[in-house]
């Protein structure tokens, strides 16, 4: 049995899960590349800088601020810019609303940005392409409906009202920005009927009885979202890395004997906690052992930086009890536990070399670990595979 996954389509965690499936990924962005070398047709791709395109185009990883003891290195993490932070450079698309088909209260906002310089190749005669796109997602919990007034669960704050590409043309509704200017950075898109309220207010409905407490309403729709209108800081609830490999061909990913796609370290015998190692949460609070690599336990006074990490694993080998398990959450990938194959193809956009726009369709599968924050961990069913195609233009300057 096979199923067809959807173009412009992002599919998150294993086999299991609340969240539907699939989230589309914002259109309308754009991302460009320098060229740094040549070998025949062949282009070496680099990052470019917010100085040279802008915050909303460029493709440089994070940096320490200006007031870190090492002030514009590379970073990932808060911890490695001491007396200081690691600040964003640039972000990749605009912020993405991901739907709770269980509980609305849980649905997300997601702003994906660059954590380290991207950079890639093509071939100008060809099209054969491929980027690597290392990824954080900074994952906001809203909790409530940013826009109440338009059908459908608006997780995101979103920019009503104006025209791409035009700066300030567009409102604010919700966040802390809420009734200031904006430029929208992709399109709304119809979601169909859902429901008008109650726990599932804005989830995919048939009729009535799939909205408990409330109506099957038509009209829902996401509106477009703008980082001019982001979410509140303090809704941020974790950043998750996510390396994601695009490319213009064929992207395929078998499942292991467990029916697994990906694994970290995971508690599935003995104590069967089901915790991945490398969970920041105190055992009291969350039951998870101690680690044999890793002293995740505040209170023993021991340098925790390296918890809130899940340990990657090929094999069960590459595991220590009492995490002596390399696993996903569950088999299965994006909602379904038989699935045991995954198969993107991409699309070349043909020779670049006039310099005009040309389509294309570039795509990937990838891991997403745990973020130790179970609201997200078992509604996105992660850790677990991700999959991603995105179609587009491709042009050389």
């Amino acid at each position: 049995m096979s199923r067809t996954l959807a173009c412009q389509g992002l599919y998150i965690g294993g086999g299991g899960g609340a969240l539907i499936s699939p989230a589309m990924a914002p259109d309308e962005g754009t991302t460009r590349y320098g060229v740094t070398s040549c070998n025949g047709t062949n282009l070496v791709l680099g990052h470019t800088t917010a100085a040279q395109v802008g915050e909303r185009e460029c493709s440089e990883g994070k940096k320490c601020s200006a007031g870190s003891d090492n002030a514009g290195d590379p970073c990932q993490r808060d911890r490695e810019c001491p007396n200081g932070t690691c600040e964003t450079r640039c972000f990749f698309g605009a912020p993405l609303p991901i739907l709770d088909r269980s509980l609305a209260g849980l649905s997300m906002c997601v702003l994906s940005e660059f954590s380290q310089s991207s950079h890639g190749g093509v071939n100008c005669e060809t099209g054969k392409s491929f980027l690597q796109l290392p990824l954080d997602w900074r994952v906001h919990l809203t909790w409530y409906d940013q826009s109440p007034t338009i059908p459908g669960h608006q997780p995101c704050p979103i920019c009503v009202g104006g025209t791409l590409g035009v700066p300030d043309s567009g409102t604010c509704e919700g966040g802390p920005r809420d009734g200031l200017a904006c430029e929208p950075e992709d399109t709304a898109y119809d979601v169909g009927d859902c429901c008008s309220g109650g726990l599932r207010h804005g989830s995919p409905c048939s009729d009535d009885s799939d909205c408990p407490g409330s109506e099957c309403t038509s009209g829902c729709t996401l509106y477009a979202t703008s980082h001019d209108c982001q979410p509140y800081a303090s809704s941020a609830v974790a950043v998750i890395a996510v390396p994601v490999g695009l490319t213009t061909e064929i992207s395929t990913e078998s499942a292991n004997a467990k029916g697994g796609f990906c694994g970290w370290c995971y508690d599935v015998e003995g104590e069967g906690s089901l915790c991945f190692e490398g969970d920041p949460n105190p055992g009291q609070v969350r039951g998870c052992p101690d680690s044999a690599v890793i002293a995740c336990d505040s209170a023993s006074g021991v340098d925790v930086s390296e918890c809130g990490d899940a340990v990657p694993c090929k094999g069960d080998t590459d595991c220590a009890a009492p995490y002596e398990s390399c696993d996903q959450r569950r088999p299965g990938a994006f909602r379904d536990a038989s699935v045991r194959t995954i198969s993107y193809g991409g699309a070349r956009p043909g020779s670049l070399k006039d310099h005009s726009t040309h389509r294309s369709t570039i795509v990937s599968t990838f891991c997403i670990p745990p973020v130790f924050v179970p609201a997200i961990d078992v509604n996105a069913n992660l850790g677990g595979p991700g999959g991603l195609s995105l179609e587009g233009e491709a042009q050389l300057y």
